[in-house]
């Protein structure tokens, strides 16, 4: 017997007629109504839908099912009674971004629970703007709306970019996507590197290309040379694309740097193999001290990408915030909208020196302790309240740099004086304990205009 999706008399009979997109929601947001106006807005089949939970996040990647749950899935304050206004977008069917205004109105049964959730697509939504609308559903409604929009680009990633910095990160991606040419990825610790190092290993509308990893901080030197062997190895007998990894490449060791200048490019590098490297630290240090090679250096930084710090991103902190916590609605019944006032006031004034993966880890934590739709002070974990401590107890003290030239001067003038006390004003005395003639001594009093005693 074939299965039926929709009724064919009555009020559902007519709802379903209407070319205006309407679904009806049961009480843990499974979808059991979705009517012709939705499928014709979404492109999706109800028989893909029926049954299924919306979750209360953004996924431009997913299938077309998964974004048409996401897209219409209602803020969470819904379920517990409260009107709500949206705007949603996703992608259709024909990979075209859509925009849509959704009303969202629950109905309670007799025990005065929330039984059904009816949304409907609005033409006008002018008519509704008095339902109130929460920060957390603005940024929810921001974030579907980048990250749908940046779908075009980066395919399967997303990658928040409101900030001019991070857009111009996005567009060199982009850059390394199309070429084989080598590339360095520089930022402090826990910016999120390893993550665009996999945003570039993957093509538009391609599989994810295989990532090499090795962590020259982590494994020892005899580890790290067998894993390049092998990924070597591996990337000679494919005939796919492949990727050598090199995480805090500036701990790899002089003889190996040596290897990889011999291998790449020779017919021993296979053309289809590109090279990766990270480091969080300023490489070119690294030459002048002599612990990197000159060669290797211009080798691995052909293209050369510097992933901004929190401090450096600010203007996407608010949707970051949106996008890990939104992240942690899959698979879950109680589902989360936002963070309580108190909670973004704390995040802002907090330094976050382990910069986005800090970030990351606080909301997922904060997660397993909340049994509610918003995240609260309560809810932090203790690593986010020593954070702040130590942010109240040693203040972040801002780096500056003095004239070089001012610098050696008073340090000169603060010797020289040091050696007149020491040698009771006895010039040659001074002089002899500076390692100074006594000609160049006199010189250097007159041209620091160090008086006679």
């Amino acid at each position: 017997m074939t299965k039926r999706y929709r009724s064919n008399s009555g009020l559902v009979a007519w709802l379903n007629q209407t070319t205006r997109a309407v679904l009806a929601l049961d009480a843990k947001g499974r979808v059991r109504f979705f009517n012709q106006g939705a499928e014709l807005l979404t492109g999706c089949h109800p028989e893909d839908l029926l049954g299924k939970p919306c979750e209360y996040r953004t996924t431009p990647s997913g299938s077309l099912s998964e974004r048409v749950l996401t897209a219409f899935s209602p803020p969470p304050e819904v379920f517990a009674g409260q009107e709500r206004f949206a705007n949603s977008h996703f992608i259709d069917n024909r990979g075209q971004t859509r925009s849509v205004h959704l009303l969202f109105l629950p109905f309670r049964n007799e025990e005065e629970e929330v039984a059904t959730v009816l949304v409907i697509a609005l033409h006008q939504p002018e008519s509704v703007r008095h339902i109130p609308t929460s920060e957390s559903q603005l940024f929810h409604a921001e974030l579907s709306k980048l990250l749908n929009a940046q779908h075009k680009e980066l395919s399967h990633e997303t990658i928040v970019n409101q900030s001019a910095v991070m857009q111009r990160v996005v567009k060199q991606i982009e850059v390394a996507r199309h070429s084989q040419a080598p590339v360095l990825l520089t930022g402090k610790s826990g910016t999120g590197k390893k993550m665009i190092a996999r945003a570039i290993t993957r093509l538009p509308k391609s599989e994810r290309i295989p990532l090499g990893v090795i962590d020259c901080e982590q494994l020892q030197r005899i580890d790290q040379k067998r894993l390049f062997e092998d990924f070597l190895g591996f990337a000679r007998e494919t005939e796919t694309p492949s990727n050598i990894y090199f995480r805090h490449v500036d701990r790899l060791p002089l003889d190996l740097q040596e290897l990889v200048c011999k291998t790449y490019p020779t017919p021993e590098w296979p053309d289809r193999c590109r090279l990766i490297s990270s480091s969080s630290l300023q490489l070119e240090t690294l030459l002048t001290e002599e612990t990197m090679l000159n060669r290797f250096y211009y080798l691995t930084s052909a293209i050369s990408i510097h992933v901004p710090s929190l401090e450096e991103r600010r203007e996407d902190f608010d949707l970051l915030c949106q996008a890990f916590l939104e992240n942690q609605n899959r698979d879950r019944t109680t589902q989360f909208s936002g963070f309580d006032k108190q909670v973004r006031k704390a995040f802002r004034e907090y330094s976050w020196p382990g910069n986005v993966q800090e970030l990351r880890m606080t909301i997922e934590e904060a997660c397993q302790k909340c049994q509610e739709s918003i995240i609260k002070l309560e809810h932090l974990p203790f690593r986010f309240l020593s954070g702040q401590l130590a942010d109240e107890i040693l203040p972040v003290e801002l780096e500056t740099v003095q004239p070089l030239e001012e610098t050696l001067e008073k340090l000169e003038r603060q010797e020289i004086e040091k050696a007149l006390r020491i040698a009771k004003n006895n010039k040659a005395k001074a002089a002899e304990l500076l390692g100074m003639t006594r000609a160049k001594f006199y010189r250097r009093l007159e041209a620091l205009g160090i008086e006679n005693p």
